[in-house]
């Protein structure tokens, strides 16, 4: 500083010192990002398990449903449609095919969604969490339906019935 006017005097080596910084924060940058893994690949046909282990309504304990979504991604976000194919094995009929939509975000191996049913008689919501390893998910589910809750699987729909 120049004692006499009070100014900040220019300095070489400060301006040297700043410019050294950012270019290290720019390599360090352009290192990295070739290693941010874009989120994985979700859309197409897919199909979700359930079976409830927690429930208010006895009825629903046990209870493997099977759905099949058509999911359309976004970057980390994605939305889908679809329809329950099974209950506890059997291909489901009629109104029995209730509709389901759902929307959630993935990051890194993590999906969370949720999701809303029009049932026969009323709507539900919930929410699914999965994580993923290979091209399959395992995971968790609870829904405003009698208070389910239970397991969940997310697997790519192969064409076989189920």
């Amino acid at each position: 500083m120049d004692n006499a006017t009070g100014r900040k005097r220019f300095s070489w080596s400060a301006c040297v010192g700043a410019l050294a910084t950012l270019v290290t924060l720019v390599c360090g940058a352009y290192e990295i990002l070739p290693h941010v893994d874009p989120p994985p690949d979700i859309n197409g046909t897919w199909v979700i398990e359930t079976r409830t282990v927690d429930t208010s309504y006895s009825a629903f304990r046990d209870l493997d449903l099977t759905y099949t979504v058509q999911l359309i991604q976004n970057g980390s976000n994605f939305t889908g449609s679809g329809e329950k194919t099974t209950e506890n094995g059997h291909q489901v009929v009629g109104k029995a095919h209730t509709p389901i939509t759902i929307m959630g975000t993935i990051e890194g191996n993590s999906i969370d969604a949720s999701f809303t049913e029009n049932g026969a008689e009323r709507q539900s919501h919930g929410e699914f969490h999965w994580t993923l390893r290979k091209s399959s998910g395992t995971g968790t589910f609870m829904s405003t339906a009698a208070n389910s809750r239970g397991t969940s699987s997310l697997s790519p729909y192969t064409g076989g019935g189920r």
